[in-house]
């Protein structure tokens, strides 16, 4: 988390195993906990979250895979699982989760390569508007 520098927005885990990195993310950091669960304590995890006063203020789970998630494309500012091995096709559906730039995924506690550096020029447009005379006309 040291390199992970946003301060608030949403984390993405997945593959849930026993909950403990869903439930460190919602209590330890600013961010808001999308939890992705196809396993069989599914109830249970999300009546501990519930007793623990973090479900639906801090944390959300949803019932499937990550092959077919029902998000919008870049939404995440952390995606992150708890299983070791990840397929190819699941890691592709992954990445259209992460927010481009300072979106980061972490597989196996590493960051990807083509997820690892923001351009220097990111976040550097000054006008509102989008063009140069800064109207929305």
């Amino acid at each position: 988390m040291e390199r992970f520098k946003q301060t608030r927005g949403y984390a993405l885990v997945h593959h849930l195993e026993n909950g403990a990195l869903a439930e460190a993310l919602a209590i330890h950091t600013p961010l808001q906990v999308v939890a992705i669960d196809n396993g069989g304590s599914f109830d249970r995890r999300r009546s501990r979250w519930i007793e623990m006063g973090i479900y639906g203020t801090k944390i959300a789970s949803f019932r499937g895979h990550p092959d077919d998630l029902p998000f919008t494309d870049s939404f995440a500012n952390l995606v992150i699982g708890e299983e070791r091995q990840i397929k190819a096709q699941t890691l592709t559906a992954l990445r259209r989760l992460v927010q481009p730039y300072t979106g980061k995924m972490v597989i196996n506690g590493v960051v990807p390569p083509d997820h690892d550096e923001t351009p220097e020029w990111h976040g550097l447009w000054s006008h509102q508007f989008g063009n140069l005379d800064n109207t929305a006309a």
